[in-house]
């Protein structure tokens, strides 16, 4: 396995994390010692802020994964479409 390609799995299983952590904090827990800031006895007493803290952090990762994977895609098809290009004479 490429250097490359480890690094992409490596960034999708953060941004798979990061976004169950963060969807997992809103989770209603009536066990929970106090109220969350919207009302309820949530599985995480900072609901509202902490969601949104998780999910930007799995956003995050997921544009640096487009950025720094997406140009290889782009050459892979860039590249046939210039050979098309090339031998129809345009």
């Amino acid at each position: 396995m490429s250097g490359k390609r480890r690094g992409y799995r490596v960034l999708l299983v953060v941004t798979l994390m990061f976004t169950v952590a963060g969807l997992a904090t809103a989770i209603p827990n009536p066990g929970a010692g106090k109220e969350c800031a919207l009302g309820y006895r949530a599985l995480c007493v900072f609901t509202p802020t902490s969601t949104f803290m998780l999910l930007m952090v799995a956003a995050l990762a997921c544009v640096i994964r487009r950025r720094e994977f997406a140009g290889d895609r782009r050459s892979q098809k860039s590249t046939g479409s210039r050979r098309e290009r090339t031998a129809d004479g345009y």
